[in-house]
This record gives C-alpha cells, sequence and structure tokens, in this order.
C-alpha cells in the first residue's frame, strides 16, 4: 500500500466524519470481541470476523454459483492498518486446495490449503473500505457450476482479521453514536461510564436514559463498564452533578452541560468525552433526559416520544388487532426477487411476546405472488422460511403459462412464532447449476404482493410466568408499556459497579425492543420506599450480592441464594411449587440439573423471576450479578440455553454456556376464555389424567363388583 493511498484514505475518512451524523443499522455477522493487543500501539485495535466457524455461516454469507461470497461492514472511524484471512479446511480433503481471494473485485491473493492446516493470507488494507465483499473461487472453476456450496462443504473455519487505528472524530454531538460505535456494524460493543461525585437516583435514572438512547442505536448488544470517582482510558460517557476537579476546564459556564470533548488524558487525541453535568441531580436529571429524547441535537435515531401509551403499543411492535400485511412492513411495496442465480428477501417484524395460540391451532400466512418465467429460462424453486425454519415452497408455472397471480396458504406452527420474527423468501433460479447464463433481456421474476398477509387478530394475550427467557429477549412484562410506566426498578442502597453495568444494559436492551425511551419507569434504593415504588408495578430487581435489602426481605420466595461459591440453586417452598411435578417426568431432575450445572459453569450473570410480593399478577424478574464478571451485561443470557421444560424461572449464564430451569411457582397472566384455560391446563398438566382415569376404573371396579354379588 502506497504513502499517498493510506493517507488519502485517512483525510477522506476524517473529514466524512467531520460532516456526517451515521445512523443505520448493519447485516449480523459472527463478531468477536474487540480490544487492546498486545504489542500493538495503544491505540491500535483488533476485530475478529468469522465467517464460516463449526458448521455455521455469518449473515451476509452466500454460496451460489461458483463462489463463496461474504459482505462486511468496517467502523467509518477506524483505518485498518493489517488484514488477514485465515482457512482451514477438513481432514477429509485430500490433496492441495487452491483458494482465490478477491475483496471488492479486486484480486488480493491465492491460497494453497492441505487437509487439515490451516493457511493464512495478508490482505492489502487498501483494498478495503467501509462495506465490503470478500470472494473465494477455485481458479478456472465453471462459472455455472455449484463450485461455491463445493468449496463450503470442504472448508472447516474461515475468519478475516483486523488491526485498526482509531481516527479523531468531530467534537460535535452530531457525530454520536460514534465514537462509541458504529450503529452499521454488528460487533460486540462496550460502552465506559464514569459516575462522578454522589450517585444519587436522579443520577441513576440520568445514565438510564442515555442508556436506552444508546440502546435505539445500537440494539441489545451493548455492555456497560462503570467507573465511580475517575475517567477510563479511551471514550467514555461521564455524569457529573455539582463540582469536580475531574472535569475541572472542560465545561464551559455554570448551567447544564452536554458535550463532546478531548479526553485529558489521551495523548494521541482520539479519546473522546461525552461529558453530562449540572449543578443539582434534578439539573442533571433533566439535562439527560432532552438529550436522550433529541431536544439537544445530536445524532442517532429519535425516540417516540409520545405521552402516553396503552398496552402492546410499542412503536417497534406491529399491532394485533388485525391481519398483518406484508404492505405493512414494506411501507407498501411488495418483496421483488429477480435475477440468474440465487436471490433472498427479507422482513422482519415484532409481535407481542404473550401471544398465545393452541398447538392444535394453526397460525394461517396467506401469500399472493406473480411468476414470470420468460421462454428458455427454469422455473425458479422459492422457499419460505420463518425463522430459519422452512414451512413450504410456492409452485411455479412452467415458462410456457401465463403470468397470473396466485394464492397459498401455510399453517405455521405456534410455536414457530416468538417476538422477533423474521421472514425470509428464497429463490433460486438456476435450481439445475445451468441456469447462470441469462436467456434473453427479461430476467425470471417472482413479486410477493403486498397483501400477502399473516393472521394473527385471533391470538389471545396470555402466557405462564414467570418465565426468564421472555425478559431476556422481548422485555416482557415489562415491555408491555413502551415507556415503562409499570415498572419499578428497585437497586440497593449503595451499588457496585456491576450492578450499574446490569441496569444499564438491561434498559439500553428493553429501549431496543420498544423503540422508546424508558423514561416512566420508577427507581427506589430503601427498604422503605421499594414497597411503595413497586405496588401496582412489575419490579426490576438488580442486585450484586447477597447485601441487597429486598432480597433478604424475600428470600424464602427466590429459586437460589447468593453463597460463597456463588449463585446456588434452590426450590422456593411456596404454594403452587407442587403443580410442576403435573407437567411431566422433567420436573423431578429440574433441582439436581440446575446445582450441576451451575457447579460445571460458574455463572457470570443469573436472572430469576418470582411473583411480586405486593400485587396479585405482577411479577419481579431479578438480574444477579457475580464474582465472576466486573462488567455483566443481559447480552450475557442471550443464545441457546440448555432446559428440559419450556419457560424457566432462572437461567444461569456461564463464559460460554447457559441453563434454564423451573424451580418455583407459576401462574397465568393474561386473558383467555375459560374452557379454553381448562383445557390449556389439562394439556400442560398432563399427569392429572392419571388419576382422572383410575377413579372412574376403581369406581367401575366396585360398581361391576357389587352386580356380580347380586
Amino acid at each position: 500500500m502506497t504513502m499517498e493511498k493510506r493517507f488519502g484514505r485517512f483525510f477522506w475518512t476524517a473529514g466524512w466524519l467531520a460532516v456526517v451524523a451515521v445512523t443505520g443499522g448493519g447485516l449480523e455477522a459472527y463478531a468477536e470481541s474487540s480490544g487492546r493487543v498486545p504489542g500493538l500501539p495503544e491505540d491500535a485495535l483488533r476485530r475478529t470476523i468469522s465467517i464460516v466457524k463449526q458448521g455455521q455461516e455469518a449473515s451476509g454469507f452466500s454460496a451460489s454459483g461458483p463462489e463463496i461470497r461474504f459482505f462486511f461492514r468496517l467502523r467509518v472511524d477506524r483505518l485498518v492498518t493489517a488484514a488477514r484471512l485465515q482457512l482451514s479446511t477438513t481432514s477429509q480433503k485430500e490433496g492441495t486446495l487452491d483458494i482465490e481471494v478477491s475483496i471488492n473485485g479486486s484480486t488480493a491473493g491465492r491460497i494453497g490449503l492441505s487437509a487439515g492446516h490451516a493457511e493464512v493470507l495478508d490482505i492489502d488494507p487498501s483494498l478495503l473500505s467501509d462495506e465490503n465483499v470478500l470472494a473465494l473461487s477455485r481458479p478456472g472453476a465453471d462459472p455455472c457450476g455449484s463450485a461455491g456450496k463445493e468449496l463450503l462443504r470442504v472448508l472447516e473455519a474461515a475468519e478475516l482479521e483486523f488491526e485498526q487505528a482509531a481516527l479523531p472524530i468531530a467534537k460535535d454531538l452530531a457525530s454520536l453514536p460514534l465514537p462509541f460505535f458504529d450503529p452499521r456494524v454488528e460487533e460486540p460493543v462496550t460502552i465506559q461510564v464514569a459516575l462522578l461525585g454522589e450517585r444519587t437516583l436522579e443520577m441513576a435514572r440520568a445514565a438510564g436514559l442515555v442508556a436506552g438512547y444508546f440502546g435505539l442505536q445500537g440494539g441489545s448488544r451493548l455492555r456497560f463498564a462503570v467507573f465511580f470517582d475517575e475517567l477510563p482510558v479511551g471514550n467514555a460517557v461521564v455524569f457529573a452533578s455539582g463540582q469536580s476537579k475531574l472535569t475541572a476546564g472542560l465545561i464551559e459556564g455554570e448551567g447544564p452541560t452536554v458535550r463532546l470533548v478531548d479526553h485529558p488524558n489521551d495523548a494521541g487525541k482520539t479519546a473522546r468525552l461525552l461529558l453530562i453535568t449540572a449543578a443539582t441531580p434534578g439539573e442533571l436529571l433533566g439535562v439527560a433526559q432532552r438529550f436522550a429524547e433529541g431536544n439537544i441535537d445530536r445524532g442517532g435515531v429519535l425516540p417516540a416520544n409520545q405521552s402516553d401509551y396503552r398496552p402492546y403499543e410499542a412503536p417497534r411492535w406491529v399491532k394485533i388487532d388485525r391481519e398483518i400485511r406484508l404492505g405493512d412492513l414494506t411501507d407498501g411495496a411488495g418483496l421483488v426477487l429477480e435475477g440468474e442465480k440465487e436471490v433472498t428477501q427479507a422482513v422482519s417484524f415484532r409481535l407481542a411476546p404473550d401471544l398465545f395460540a393452541e398447538l392444535s391451532r394453526p397460525v394461517p400466512l396467506v401469500i399472493d405472488y406473480l411468476v414470470s418465467v420468460p421462454p428458455g429460462s427454469v422455473p425458479p424453486e422459492v422457499v419460505v422460511e420463518l425463522n430459519h425454519r422452512v414451512i413450504g415452497r410456492l409452485e411455479v408455472p412452467g415458462a410456457a403459462q401465463r403470468p397470473r397471480s396466485r394464492r397459498v396458504r401455510f399453517d405455521i406452527h405456534p410455536s414457530l412464532l416468538s417476538g422477533y420474527n423474521k421472514l425470509r423468501l428464497h429463490a433460486d433460479f438456476s435450481p439445475d447449476g445451468k441456469g447462470c447464463e441469462p436467456s434473453g433481456p427479461v430476467l425470471p421474476r417472482v413479486v410477493i404482493e403486498e397483501s400477502s398477509a399473516l393472521h394473527v387478530e385471533n391470538l389471545h394475550h396470555f402466557a405462564v410466568m414467570p418465565d426468564v427467557k421472555l425478559f431476556v429477549y422481548d422485555g416482557f412484562p415489562f415491555t408491555r408499556f413502551a415507556d415503562l410506566r409499570e415498572t419499578a426498578v428497585l437497586l440497593s442502597p449503595q451499588p457496585h459497579p456491576k450492578e450499574f453495568s446490569l441496569l444499564f444494559s438491561a434498559l439500553a436492551h428493553l429501549s431496543a425492543i420498544t423503540g422508546e425511551l424508558p423514561g416512566r419507569a420508577v427507581f427506589a434504593n430503601s427498604e422503605s420506599s421499594y414497597e411503595k415504588a413497586g405496588r401496582d408495578r412489575d419490579l426490576l430487581v438488580v442486585a450484586g450480592g447477597p447485601w441487597h435489602p429486598w432480597l433478604q426481605s424475600h428470600a424464602d420466595r427466590l429459586p437460589f441464594a447468593y453463597t460463597p461459591g456463588g449463585l446456588a440453586p434452590r426450590l422456593p417452598f411456596r404454594p403452587g411449587v407442587l403443580l410442576n411435578y403435573l407437567t411431566g417426568f422433567a420436573a423431578f431432575v429440574q433441582l439436581s440439573q440446575a446445582r450441576r450445572f451451575a457447579q460445571t459453569v460458574s455463572p457470570v450473570l443469573g436472572v430469576a423471576g418470582v411473583e411480586s410480593p405486593w400485587a396479585a399478577k405482577r411479577g419481579a424478574v431479578l438480574l444477579l450479578a457475580t464474582e465472576n464478571s466486573q462488567a455483566p451485561a443481559l447480552a450475557d443470557a442471550m443464545g441457546h440455553a440448555e432446559a428440559s421444560l419450556g419457560g424457566g424461572d432462572l437461567l444461569l449464564a456461564g463464559s460460554d454456556r447457559r441453563g434454564a430451569f423451573v424451580l418455583g411457582p407459576r401462574t397465568t397472566r393474561g386473558e383467555m376464555p375459560l374452557w379454553r384455560r381448562e383445557r390449556w391446563f389439562v394439556a400442560t398438566h398432563w399427569i392429572l389424567l392419571f388419576p382422572m382415569m383410575i377413579v372412574p376404573a376403581l369406581f367401575l371396579v366396585r360398581w361391576s363388583a357389587r352386580a356380580l354379588e347380586l
């Protein structure tokens, strides 16, 4: 890479950052954590993207036709100083496999792979931009063949590694959420937060609102590292009320302040501090709220900022008072699939997470579509997927048939629906591998019309509670009201940094789900105020150890206990626990499985659910930090959880494993006709059927014996 190219890209990117506010959403990928790299300059960062990993493929990946293609994004406030591609093959492949590598259409080099070995190719950083396409192909492969899929079968792993240097960005709030993260790039993010001075409830609420702002931009992946009365190294958000020596010289004037300034301890002048300061705690809360709501000019998407919400009206949720039409999700347009090879279109949507449908009553998905196959073309294969499960294929006419609108109905099993859903339509215009060359000026085309609809209008709001997985993925029950007006946050009198870390990650997660700030949640931090705050509200209890007063007062309700060895599962002896044993034989081994899991995994985070002690049909979700993590986040609880029963009132998350268990009593929440509720109860507590059959049988035997005596 020449010096002219390197400096040209540096100044182009730096100038772009000075005037542009970055917003948007990125494609998902398997991105490993970024951090300081030993031996590199202090401002160097490393990022690893796993393209193929243990049989899984990252989003943005395709292996159609003669090559493997992978789309990825890089942060606009990072300069790539070195890049490498590492490939390895399975041990079954014999001989040497030659692979040609290209980046954005330019050849990056070749790799010769031997069976069971890994090879590394250095990539010229000048080939990279903010949006990139990596292509892997076999030299001389048939352009109409399926060499891409054959290559994928022999690849065991493929990773991209980048060494990056931070670029200085403009000290302008319009640059946010840079430099903390680039919302276009899907990678783990840790935001440093400094709390200076007395940590009042107003400061906690102010920081929670700003965490909600970041959640609107970056989703549920955010992690927060909290510091007390110190400025951490690197970018940080700083909250201070009153005078602070650490912010002296950084603040102009005496009124409430929101500024993006240079970090005073950063010699390279690339680190920034987002200062949110005021003279009093009340003023600090007010200025943080104005910033988060967008009443102070800043970058990033705005919350809905509605003054009043009804249940299930979150801005990012789809209403279910009628069928969900495709046009409602695509601004009135349909989905068009057209091409010569493989094309995929997807649309995502959020539903209320407590929608209930009996397993015997499918949810209809009606698709209206139009297929045009020009003469000489091969009819495409069109597959419909919902949440990564194939639900059916579209009937496609031959080239000789006249195009006309068609309709097909798929009956979706209720278990396939969740809070967050993604509908994908995949069209293969070359199912025989021979149709990659266009047969004429007109390409085969499939149009999914905007009238296509998912019929959820007859579903009920009904859920078995507590269910911690509903909270982990959908924020339920708190997200029932988008502004959290029926939520009480119960903190310990003097929260530890890791408790604040967990709280901020949870509030960012809730805002990412609803599209609104957590502005109406009530906070309390003393035992005398807990009940007043929590009456007629759902409780969010954040604890870092057994010292939390609420845990001490309600220990008999909890499915766990804090011990010197960490979180220890236990059975709460409460009314209703015995009903769990009517759900199946798995209920009898829940405690032993939970204890074995906790001893094996050493949890970094726990999430528990219990009934509220102060209101019927209200629940409490407990976020439990442990000594095994200094910056726990709700993202630690996301991913596959080992479970032998549905739901769960205790989820334990280790560094790479999670387990969900049912230990305490369960209840129901929501409305459903009585006869359906009774049928649901018998279906889920099926062991009741045994005495229900035995008693009539005994009566029949006794009656028969009397009849014989007569």
